[in-house]
């Protein structure tokens, strides 16, 4: 009997491990989390506004995944240009962590445009990789914080890859 029990435990730790992942539908967004998420919401002065923001992150083993979606006043995001709110959006993020822009290119999410962008963190040894997409006056920006050279790792790719607009 005694040789059935290890397997058991590696079943049992598999499936927790499993069971940890979840897939979310909120907020006008779609994601699988590769592991146990929680959400945290907040105000977030921008100049004389304050825009409502709900994060939705999960803490892997060696990397942080966050789903961010802000809120800001009708018409707001109408008055800038697609590319012009997009650039504010990648400069925010830059400049929310002290980082620097590596790369910054357009992407196409169901015909929404959006940015993918990898920002090094000087003296973390971390990057995020960040998407960013309007639609309408909400903001969604799916993202990966790990260490530098893991950022378009398997499970980072494949949760940028699995966040989809839309219930």
């Amino acid at each position: 009997m005694k040789p059935h029990i290890p397997a058991f435990c590696a079943a049992f730790v598999l499936f927790a491990a499993q069971a940890a992942a979840e897939t979310v539908k909120e907020n006008g967004f779609s994601a699988a989390f590769p592991c146990a998420s929680q959400q945290q919401q907040q105000a977030v002065a921008a100049g004389k506004l304050k825009i409502p923001v709900a994060t939705r992150l999960c803490e892997g083993k060696d990397a942080v995944y966050y789903v961010v979606v802000s809120d800001f006043p009708k018409g707001f995001i109408a008055r800038k240009s697609a590319n012009a709110a997009l650039a504010d959006a990648v400069g925010g993020a830059a400049a929310n962590v002290k980082g620097a822009i590596r790369t910054n290119q357009p992407f196409l999410l169901g015909g929404v445009l959006g940015r993918d962008t990898l920002i090094d963190v000087p003296g973390q040894n971390a990057t995020v990789h960040l998407r960013v997409f309007f639609a309408g006056d909400r903001q969604f920006q799916a993202m990966v914080v790990a260490p530098k050279g893991r950022e378009n790792g398997k499970a980072a790719l494949a949760f940028l890859n699995s966040f989809k607009l839309g219930k």
